[in-house]
């Protein structure tokens, strides 16, 4: 074709970019925790702790997470009483809750939990297996999220 190269200068397709979800991880045990944030980090995100219910609060009405990892049984406010809380406000609501139990003696709270509107569990054995798939099936809907955020009207979010 008269001299003309059609060839592409690219060899391959270009790679997504990591979305770096901000997650907020709630428990009262110290050690649990510093486990999760660091599961969390070690798959590439950023991770903000509270140590009860109370301050989980105060830190999602003041900063946006991407999700939040929620113990169950905690003082001072307890992790069904959080996901009641976050699903009344407007700011909170449609942010993804994924409750930490140990199943054990929590079941039925696990259970109130989902039904409340909790996505998921995830058991407190730190199953790195589980974690990575979750959070892998995660992060792809807060890039949606974060798209699409202000586009649509409010009440289009399903609440």
């Amino acid at each position: 074709m008269d001299g003309l190269s059609f060839k592409s200068k690219r060899t391959s397709a270009p790679e997504p970019d990591h979305v770096r979800a901000k997650i907020l991880v709630v428990d009262d045990n110290s050690l649990n925790r510093k486990k999760m944030r660091m599961a969390v980090e070690n798959l590439g995100h950023t991770a903000e702790v509270a140590k009860n219910g109370l301050e989980a609060i105060e830190m999602l009405t003041t900063a946006s997470f991407d999700a939040v990892l929620l113990d169950i049984l905690m003082p001072e406010m307890d992790g069904v009483d959080v996901l009641s809380e976050m699903k009344i406000d407007e700011k909170m609501r449609d942010v993804p809750v994924i409750v930490i139990s140990a199943l054990d003696d929590e079941t039925e709270s696990v259970v109130r939990a989902i039904g409340l509107g909790a996505e998921d569990f995830l058991p407190k054995s730190f199953d790195p297996v589980l974690w990575m798939i979750w959070l892998t099936e995660t992060t792809p809907w807060v890039a949606l999220r974060r798209f699409f955020a202000g586009w649509l009207p409010r009440n289009m979010s399903g609440n």
